[in-house]
């Protein structure tokens, strides 16, 4: 695969992201996923910052940008942790709430020199729901990223842009499987993140709008 990713998280900041989430009744009342990120490190060493919020509208998640600005803090929802470097980008999934049932599925991640990888998460049972999955004790998933197509497009406003389309399968022994699909752009991350969940449910978070932060 051709290694264009110039980019590190300076060229991401300044920007707010908007996605609007489809997905069942359990995750309904979420309409637009707003993500931010920071050139700071996370709690996460060796990772830094990304933001999540969850609003109704985008002028609900711009309120939220605005109030931050006038406070001169950076107060979010979900703040969690990102690597981009030349040869990868990977970032926590939102996982507040009922997305928790992502950290069962694989992360975002893309490496820059391959067409397929492997990636192991151990992660303890609080992840687990009744109005999902249980379990006691630890388990580990086991995900294989395959890239699939290297110049799909993905509608973006009035523009389509080029993307990576990669598709994972997740093995979690004794637990159960899951599947993903993303799409990759270097101008803007990851623009389309697919999940179908452990118990099969379709989530999607798809992005329609970047803002800069000088225009709100």
């Amino acid at each position: 695969m051709k290694n264009d990713n110039s980019n590190d998280v300076k060229n991401f900041v300044n920007k707010a992201y908007f996605y609007k989430i489809v997905a069942d009744s359990i995750i309904s009342k979420d309409k637009i996923l707003m993500l931010k990120y920071y050139d700071f490190e996370s709690f996460n060493p060796g990772q830094s910052t990304i933001a999540y919020d969850y609003c109704n509208s985008v002028e609900k998640c711009e309120e939220i940008i605005i109030k931050n600005k006038s406070a001169n803090n950076f107060t979010h929802y979900e703040m969690t942790g990102v690597i981009i470097k030349n040869d990868k980008f990977w970032m926590h999934p939102p996982r507040s709430d009922n997305f928790r049932i992502l950290e069962m599925n694989a992360f975002p991640y893309i490496e820059f020199t391959s067409n397929t990888w492997d990636y192991e998460l151990n992660f303890g049972n609080h992840w687990g729901d009744k109005k999902w999955i249980e379990w006691e004790g630890r388990r580990t998933s086991k995900s294989n990223y395959k890239v699939i197509d290297t110049k799909k497009l993905y509608k973006l406003g009035s523009n389509y842009i080029e993307c990576i389309e990669i598709h994972i399968d997740t093995i979690i022994p004794d637990l159960g499987n899951t599947k993903s699909i993303f799409y990759y752009n270097s101008d803007y991350g990851f623009v389309r993140m697919l999940f179908t969940t452990i118990d099969n449910r379709k989530i999607e978070f798809n992005l329609t709008i970047v803002g800069l932060d000088s225009n709100l």
